[in-house]
């Protein structure tokens, strides 16, 4: 069952991304590129946080995600490299990033454990359920006599399990569009410069 369960989750992570909020790492003055997980697909937003002022947050709007960092840059092959030129050592950044899905390990992991939102938890039961009520049919088609299946071959319908897994399988994917929609709608990269850092310098109380 849990192997079925990670196989839809994978299948899952085709269509939608899991979101994680990075540990916090402290600016060090002159370094303008970090390393960030292999399993990383984007960044959505580069938080910055001056820890004697913890109520002051600002979003960075003048940073590139590059997705095949050489290896003197990151190990992992992905890297963002800032380019706000107004902060300081000490300040505090926290990087938030689209990634891979991750699969179930322990027993007692929770769904939240997928990153995924949790407002899709509904999908790995459905798609799981579909696969399994359609790979059991098919067991039980191939274990009939072959004179049974020759007689039956010009009359025999769907079976309840063929049409209890269809029906699964397009709520599955109804409910996928539905997630990628909302997932989209919600967590997409903030508004920030793209050219590099050649843009005007952004004022520091550009969001809160």
């Amino acid at each position: 069952m849990k192997d079925t369960i990670n196989q839809t989750i994978k299948q899952i992570g085709a269509s939608l991304y899991g979101v994680e909020t990075l540990e916090a790492i402290t600016y060090r003055d002159g370094e303008f590129k970090y390393q960030l997980p292999d399993y990383t697909r984007d960044v959505l937003s580069v938080k910055v946080t001056d820890p004697n002022w913890v109520d002051d947050v600002t979003f960075l709007r003048n940073w590139a995600f590059d997705k095949n960092a050489p290896a003197s840059v990151s190990s992992t092959g992905k890297a963002v490299y800032l380019y706000d030129d107004w902060i300081g050592g000490g300040i505090d950044l926290t990087v938030t990033v689209s990634r891979d899905p991750a699969p179930l390990v322990n027993d007692d992991d929770d769904f939240t454990d997928t990153f995924l939102p949790e407002s899709a938890s509904d999908l790995p039961v459905l798609g799981a359920a579909a696969r399994l009520l359609s790979t059991s049919d098919s067991y039980d088609l191939q274990t009939r006599s072959v004179e049974a299946n020759t007689l039956n071959a010009n009359s025999r319908n769907t079976t309840p399990a063929q049409d209890q897994s269809k029906y699964l399988q397009a709520l599955f994917m109804q409910r996928m569009d539905e997630e990628r929609l909302r997932l989209l709608n919600t967590t997409n990269n903030r508004s920030r410069y793209m050219d590099g850092g050649m843009s005007p310098r952004p004022f520091l109380g550009w969001t809160r």
